[in-house]
């Protein structure tokens, strides 16, 4: 596996298999007779996630695959779209898999090399899958999620082909679980979502003011008196000027509240939570982020409070 991350415009990692099945054979018999295949195996499992299997997932690499009668060379290049559907991604792994279920032999000396591979792969395999490309692809409007389905559907194929190649366990039902529960994966998505808007929106300066209610911001040119010789600007609210930072905290409730609107009730309950959460994160974080400039600026603390 050869990794190449200087050039940006051409391949990022190339994996170069440059044996026929029965050289192989050999390797991994000689390999056997130093009691060194474990170490080769678990070497070559974590390059194949780490080098491979990461680079497609998080950087959208595309693959190409050239064989030739002896060199079959799998190529990973940078890809011009930066995001892509779940379904692309599942199929570039499929092209992984099938490229080294056809290369590799498939069963040596009682062992069956994709499940061997996969004893150790597997699992970081299902990590990688779940925390960056499945979380990633779950949509962040309720709306979607019926639309969505089509795409986990893709997964359960995967989880099906894996298990079918032997690089899954049979008993491995961890994707179709992890797909089972979608939609805590979307509240807890959305979630994380609000919590970091809300924790930017927390360190943002508060004497960075901006001026409400000045609609009703008097002029000399508007005294008029009636009849009564009181200006007509006198019961006029006051002129009054509030942390920018505040502001995009109302927006971001309000934002929470129209979401909440447009979701079943007796799902209503978790955004209600966020409301919750978020609000009693400002109120409780705002004061010890900015503690050293309420402590030295009376200004900011009238601000605050």
């Amino acid at each position: 596996v050869e990794n190449n991350t200087d050039v940006q415009e051409s391949w990022r990692v190339m994996l170069k298999i440059t044996a026929n099945k029965e050289d192989i054979c050999d390797s991994i018999l000689a390999l056997q007779y130093f009691d060194s295949l474990n170490v080769e195996v678990k070497l070559f499992a974590d390059k194949l996630i780490n080098l491979i299997i990461k680079p497609i997932i998080i950087q959208n690499l595309q693959v190409d695959i050239t064989k030739s009668i002896h060199v079959s060379i799998m190529t990973l290049k940078v890809s011009k779209i930066e995001d892509e559907y779940l379904s692309i991604t599942i199929g570039k792994l499929k092209n992984v898999f099938k490229f080294l279920n056809s290369t590799l032999p498939i069963n040596f000396n009682e062992i069956h090399i994709m499940s061997y591979l996969g004893s150790y792969a597997s699992q970081q395999f299902c990590n990688i899958f779940k925390d960056k490309a499945l979380f990633n692809a779950v949509p962040i409007k309720y709306n979607k999620l019926i639309d969505f389905q089509d795409e986990l559907n893709e997964v359960l194929e995967l989880n099906t082909y894996l298990n079918e190649l032997g690089f899954f366990e049979k008993s491995n039902n961890e994707l179709i679980k992890y797909t089972e529960n979608i939609d805590n994966l979307f509240f807890n998505k959305i979630s994380q979502i609000y919590y970091d808007k809300a924790r930017t929106i927390i360190k943002k300066d508060l004497h960075d003011l901006v001026e409400v209610n000045n609609e009703n911001r008097w002029t000399p040119d508007e005294d008029n008196n009636e009849d009564n010789s009181f200006c007509q600007t006198f019961f006029a609210y006051p002129q009054s000027k509030v942390s920018k930072s505040l502001l995009e905290f109302h927006n971001l409730i309000d934002e929470v509240a129209s979401e909440m609107s447009s979701i079943p009730e007796n799902d209503a309950w978790r955004y209600h939570d966020i409301l919750n959460n978020i609000t009693i994160m400002y109120c409780d974080m705002v004061s010890t982020q900015h503690s050293k400039a309420l402590e030295l600026n009376p200004q900011q603390s009238g601000i605050l409070y």
